[in-house]
C-alpha cells in the first residue's frame, strides 16, 4: 500500500532504480518485508508493470495505466529533471552550511542510491554536527550522525504521500546501533496536515 500510494503521487510511473527510495520499505532489515520483496509482489499481481524509457531505463508503473503508459514519460522526466538540478542545490546548502563531511554527500543515481543502514534516500551524508554525534571525544571512536533527505516535486504533497517517507523513517529510527538523523523533506507545497505531521515528529518540511 505504501508504494503504491508513493507512485500515485508521483504521477503513476517512477524509475525501477528509485523504487527503494520510495515504497517505505528497507533494502533488508528483520521483520520487515524488503524492497525487492514488495517490488516482486506488486509485479507478480500486475499492480505494477514495467517499461524501458529512453534517457531514463527501466521504470515501473501502475497496471492500470497500462492503456496509456506513454503518456505519463514526459511529466515524469520533468519532474525527476527538476529535482536533481534541486538536489545538486541541497547538496551545496549542505555543504556551505557545514552539516555534512564535505565530499561524502551522495543522492541517487541510476548505478546507486544513498543508504544509511537499512534505508536508502535521494540524499544522505554523514555528520558531525554536535547534537548528532555520539561516542567519546577524547580517545574514543565518534560515531557520526546523518542528514537524510528525501524530495517530491509534484503539485502539493499530501498526507498520504509522506506515509512512505515515514515509514521508512519509522524503521531506520528503531535500529539502536545508527547514528542519529536530521530528517529534511522537500517539496513545492504540502497539504496544511502533511506538513504539520513532518514537524510533529521532529522532519524539516
Amino acid at each position: 500500500g505504501y508504494a503504491i500510494s508513493a507512485i500515485e503521487e508521483r504521477g503513476g510511473i517512477i524509475p525501477k532504480c528509485y523504487f527503494e527510495i520510495i515504497c517505505g520499505a528497507p533494502i533488508k532489515q528483520k521483520k520487515h518485508l524488503s524492497a525487492s520483496t514488495v517490488l516482486n509482489r506488486l509485479f507478480s499481481t500486475n499492480l505494477l508493470k514495467e517499461v524501458t524509457v529512453d534517457s531514463i531505463g527501466s521504470c515501473v508503473y501502475l497496471g492500470l495505466h497500462s492503456n496509456h503508459v506513454q503518456s505519463l514519460i514526459p511529466h515524469m522526466k520533468a519532474r525527476i529533471l527538476a529535482e536533481d538540478l534541486f538536489l545538486r542545490g541541497i547538496t551545496s546548502w549542505l555543504k556551505n552550511l557545514g552539516f555534512v563531511s564535505y565530499n561524502q554527500v551522495k543522492t541517487r543515481s541510476n548505478e546507486s542510491n544513498p543508504v544509511v543502514s537499512t534505508t536508502a534516500w535521494d540524499l544522505a551524508a554523514p555528520s558531525y554536527l554536535s547534537p548528532l554525534v555520539s561516542g567519546e571525544s577524547q580517545g574514543g571512536t565518534i560515531k557520526p550522525g546523518f542528514v537524510v533527505c528525501d524530495i517530491l516535486l509534484n503539485n502539493e504533497v499530501s498526507e498520504r504521500g509522506i506515509q512512505p517517507f515515514l515509514q521508512k523513517l519509522n524503521s531506520l529510527r528503531s535500529l539502536k546501533n545508527v547514528g542519529k538523523q536530521l530528517c529534511f523533506f522537500f517539496a513545492s507545497s504540502y497539504s496544511e496536515s502533511a506538513f504539520n505531521k513532518l514537524k510533529s515528529v521532529g522532519v524539516s518540511p
